[in-house]
């Protein structure tokens, strides 16, 4: 897969008119908390979490993100089948 530069992800998220959409991978409550907070006061949008793999990659096909995080902590998929599934989409993880 492909990775975008920084400065890429930087022209992202300083564009006019353009929010940056990020979901969350992770089933580890404190980590979705911090980070939720994190970005939103950096005026990303989270545009949803999941903690479960399966339905993850199921949710960001639908709703395609510019940026994944994607913590190790996940049920129901390994991090190498969660990427193996969405490297055709291209999404910053």
């Amino acid at each position: 897969m492909k990775s975008p530069t920084k400065e890429n992800i930087k022209q992202i998220a300083t564009t006019k008119n353009y929010t940056t959409n990020v979901y969350i991978g992770s089933n580890d409550d404190e980590f979705i908390s911090t980070i939720n907070k994190s970005l939103n006061n950096a005026k990303y949008k989270i545009i949803g979490f999941e903690s479960d793999g399966k339905k993850l990659v199921k949710n960001i096909k639908k709703d395609i993100p510019n940026i994944l995080l994607l913590d190790t902590k996940i049920n129901n998929s390994s991090y190498s089948e969660i990427t193996s599934s969405i490297e055709k989409i291209n999404i910053p993880i």
